[in-house]
């Protein structure tokens, strides 16, 4: 199997322009490239690579066709295999067609994607479902030890008559032996007060678009006979629960704090619960780590709590939403608390 890319990056949203972007000290450089891609993602009817987390697509960018097959591993973190295409009619997706693509055999011995699915038999179904037309402003920083690849991204996403407007900015790691992404994302981002933290993709957010499109949540339930979890599943569950509330905390952002709460407010419990439960069963997290997740935690849930605050009047209910930027900064606090959480507990891989 060719060996893949494997690709880290955090994604901001909100009130940017390439204007504001440059003029953060940091980001300030003359080195910039400008250019336009085209991306079309394939799936089946049943949106089978979607909705595991797996976007196949056709990019030209530059008059250079590309096919690429990125797998989601979440948190920032996801595998990537690409290859270049010279024909314009790409379809059958075949392993004939091509070879530089890993089979399923090798995707599942290596557990990439879940054992259950029919990775060759939806790759064959596979055809057009929505496609992202967007103008990219890219160039590289230079951070301690650590180079970034910085993409200013303006555009949409067209799936039929539906349109989503893209304007994103994407901190991509390129060299970051000492894993300085957190930092250097936390250091533009506090530059950048009327943005949130993007938990969605721009195939997550396409797949939103299409028709009776839906998401797994993850879910949990205790095995029978037993009363201690372990470590192991703790973590694992509190992974997953990670990735829902991103996601859930995503779509409150886009609204503005406008719809959402009860989901993000469910979210966040299952949050607490199992953060709690995870300090309980092992001691590596340090006592300021965790006062800085709880007191982003309790200011969110507060935010949640009041969003949005009700005032009677003559029976009618008008629904006051809290200040976006103030929704953005606690989003964005805890999500950062989050991941400095996991960056900890991936430290102890073979904890049990």
């Amino acid at each position: 199997m060719t060996k893949p890319f494997t690709e880290k990056e955090l994604r901001l949203c909100g009130n940017l322009s390439l204007e504001i972007l440059t003029n953060i000290s940091c980001l300030c450089t003359p080195l910039i490239y400008k250019n336009k891609i085209q991306t079309q993602y394939f799936d089946d009817s049943d949106y089978t690579f979607l909705t595991n987390g797996i976007a196949l697509r056709s990019r030209i960018e530059n008059e250079k066709g590309l096919l690429e097959l990125k797998i989601d591993k979440g948190h920032g973190n996801s595998l990537e295999w690409n290859t270049v295409v010279h024909d314009k009619n790409i379809l059958p997706f075949t392993t004939e067609n091509y070879p530089d693509f890993p089979t399923e055999k090798e995707l599942k011995e290596k557990s990439f994607i879940p054992q259950m699915l029919r990775f060759t038999h939806t790759m064959s179904r596979s055809k057009k479902i929505f496609k992202t037309d967007i103008f990219r402003t890219k160039w590289l920083v230079l951070y301690k030890d650590s180079t970034f690849e910085i993409c200013y991204d303006e555009g949409e996403i067209i799936c039929n008559d539906r349109k989503a407007t893209i304007n994103e900015l994407e901190i991509e790691s390129v060299h970051d032996k000492k894993e300085y992404l957190l930092e250097f994302f936390e250091i533009i981002w506090k530059q950048l007060p009327r943005t949130f933290f993007q938990g969605k993709s721009k195939a997550l957010r396409g797949l939103e678009l299409t028709e009776n499109w839906y998401l797994i949540s993850p879910s949990f339930k205790k095995k029978k006979g037993s009363d201690a979890l372990p470590f192991r599943r703790i973590k694992t569950v509190f992974l997953d629960n990670v990735t829902n509330f991103v996601y859930t905390s995503s779509l409150y952002c886009e609204s503005a704090g406008k719809s959402g709460s009860n989901s993000l407010r469910n979210s966040l419990s299952k949050i607490k619960r199992i953060f709690f439960l995870l300090c309980t069963s092992s001691v590596m997290l340090e006592r300021k780590q965790m006062r800085t997740f709880v007191k982003h935690m309790k200011t969110l849930e507060a935010k949640i709590t009041l969003s949005p605050r009700e005032k009677k009047l003559t029976q009618k209910t008008i629904l006051l939403p809290p200040d976006a930027t103030s929704i953005y900064e606690s989003q964005a606090n805890m999500i950062l608390s989050l991941y400095k959480v996991i960056k900890t507990l991936n430290k102890f891989l073979n904890l049990h």
